[in-house]
């Protein structure tokens, strides 16, 4: 049977030198609190090693490997577990508790405050100075937290990672993992609303950045698309360079517009060459524009116009007004880029079919030149398609016919030489009927 020591010190003991041990200096001092309590259950002191140190506490164990061992199978203090092996409580309310243990179930450490029974509580740390360290024994210089060796992650699938230097990966703002539009929100101070700038993946893979004005100070590399919203504009204070093997492509269904809206000039400059392959039109400066008062001329529709040395075209140049020009209008005439060349005949008999007219033009949008109606002289489209088809082209959504005036002179050259030849016939019979 045990021998229990139950009369603890004499009061004459008591002193400086009074103490609740053993007389052995070799043996530890065990604590227990009945004869069926488990030896290793108990609480033991084990003797110091030598005079310079201390010797361990173990509870629950009898041989303890640090100076506090607690030996017991502990949970993480919620509802339905074990409570933590430590609980450190208030003395003013005992339901306040600091927990710290290891659950030995779901094999975590487990640190927690909580109100017993009422609510988990904040845990503050380095709140006087200092900072934490996770995984490292030498902070950051500067930060409250450094995390060494691993990422932080929160919520369903977002993290701050270490890989490429350092990331941030959101996951899904919903309650269910992999659903949701994940999103980053930017407050600044005086707030008042939820957020200053918020850049939101949505749910069909589009990147949008909400409030605010997106700004780079070097280059912005950009592999898909761009889009602007409807009243939205692309604007660059100085120049906007645009280069690269692609083509530029400016797609509308109403068409590309080069405006003086919004402070432009709307001219379009271009030091090399522009190619288009469909139509290109011009819409020139107002009549009235007033006189450039730097030469002293009114420019007649050169401000709107395009100021170049060469176009070139695949397809038509359109022009709502007149066209005007300080050199010639000149074609390809080479015979080196014709082929199937054939001498027109009986021209004179084909041009009793056409009719030189004078005539005022219905104006298909209102005149941009011209300040008041004026009449021109020409030919009828469709009167010279009935004998010249080659001369006519048809353009336009309601198929306007347009003449190739330059290709009438071959037909006028040709018209001289039938009259020259009938004109020396007629001449070779009235000198014959001279001479008889």
């Amino acid at each position: 049977m045990p021998n229990w020591v139950t009369d603890g010190n004499p009061d004459a003991d008591i002193g400086a030198n009074s103490f609740l041990g053993t007389r052995s200096p070799n043996d530890p001092l065990r604590i227990r609190t009945g004869s069926n309590v488990n030896p290793a259950d108990a609480m033991i002191i084990t003797p110091a090693p030598n005079a310079t140190t201390t010797g361990n506490v173990g509870i629950g164990t009898l041989t303890p490997d640090s100076k506090l061992t607690v030996h017991d199978d502990g949970g993480d203090g919620s509802a339905g577990s074990r409570p933590a092996q430590i609980r450190i409580h208030g003395r003013t309310n005992p339901s306040n508790k600091l927990e710290i243990g290891y659950d030995t179930t779901g094999n975590f450490a487990v640190i927690g405050a909580l109100t017993e029974n009422v609510a988990w509580r904040n845990i503050i740390l380095a709140n006087n100075g200092g900072t934490v360290g996770i995984g490292t024994t030498i902070p950051g210089a500067g930060a409250k937290l450094t995390v060494a060796g691993g990422d932080i992650t929160w919520g369903n699938n977002s993290r701050l990672g270490r890989d490429q230097g350092g990331s941030i990966e959101l996951g899904g703002d919903s309650n269910t993992a992999g659903t949701g539009s994940p999103y980053i929100d930017f407050h600044f101070q005086g707030l008042t609303q939820d957020f200053n700038t918020r850049i939101i993946n949505d749910a069909d893979g589009q990147l949008t950045i909400s409030a605010g004005t997106l700004r780079t100070l070097g280059n912005l590399s950009v592999q898909g698309d761009i889009t602007l919203g409807a009243g939205h504009t692309f604007s660059a204070p100085g120049r906007l360079h645009i280069s690269g093997a692609e083509v530029l492509y400016l797609l509308n269904n109403q068409g590309v517009i080069i405006s003086r809206a919004w402070g432009g000039n709307g001219n379009l400059t271009a030091d090399g060459t522009v190619t288009i392959g469909g139509k290109l039109g011009v819409f020139g400066q107002p009549a009235d524009a007033g006189t450039d008062p730097a030469t002293g001329v009114n420019p007649r529709g050169l401000a709107g116009g395009i100021h170049t040395w060469d176009v070139e075209a695949e397809g038509t140049l359109f022009s709502a007004n007149d066209v005007l020009a300080g050199g010639n209008f000149t074609q390809v005439c080479d015979a080196r880029a014709k082929t199937k060349v054939a001498k027109l005949s009986d021209v004179m008999e084909k041009l009793e079919a056409i009719r030189g007219v004078s005539f005022e033009r219905i104006e298909s949008r209102p005149s941009t030149i011209r300040s008041v109606q004026q009449r021109d002289i020409g030919v009828i489209a469709q009167e010279v398609e009935t004998v010249f088809p080659e001369l006519v082209r048809t353009h336009g959504e309601e198929n306007h016919k347009t003449v190739n005036y330059s290709g009438l002179t071959g037909i006028l050259i040709e018209a001289v030489k039938e009259l020259k030849a009938q004109n020396e016939a007629l001449r070779a019979r009235f000198e014959a009927l001279e001479r008889a």
